[in-house]
């Protein structure tokens, strides 16, 4: 019986069969396909999360709006402009200090996040049948 040490020497002499290299391929190629689908499916599963939670974020903006100031600012252009341009650095400043930023930061940042995934969708493609994953 020879030694492992043999053995270990000879490797590149000893050739796999046909069979188990087609089964090793075959093996590797649905391991990519998996990996493909359980990716897309977490981008999807994001933009479906994201597309419901924009509703009420974007009624939260709504609502945040109402009960700003802003409204009471938005009149004074048609009826002031004047005024309005001569103070326009105190009037951007009143419109902008009256802005919910949290809540339309929220909103915005769902809105990316869906076009972030949509993205990186688009960027997962098969090649040469066998599938490999863009890096993103």
């Amino acid at each position: 019986m020879s030694s492992p040490k043999e053995l270990f020497n000879k490797i590149d002499q000893i050739e796999p069969s046909a069979r188990l290299h087609q089964s090793i391929l075959l093996r590797v190629e649905l391991y990519q396909k998996a990996k493909v689908f359980r990716l897309k499916m977490s981008y999807y599963l994001t933009i479906v999360l994201s597309a419901v939670a924009i509703i009420p974020a974007s009624q939260l903006v709504a609502q945040s709006i109402a009960q700003s100031d802003l409204y009471q600012f938005i009149p004074l252009i048609f009826s002031d402009f004047d005024i309005v341009v001569n103070q326009w650095q105190s009037f951007a400043l009143s419109i902008i200090e009256s802005l919910p930023i949290v809540e339309i930061t929220a909103l915005l940042s769902l809105a990316l996040l869906i076009v972030w995934a949509i993205n990186a969708i688009n960027k997962i493609q098969p090649k040469n049948n066998l599938l490999q994953i863009k890096t993103i």
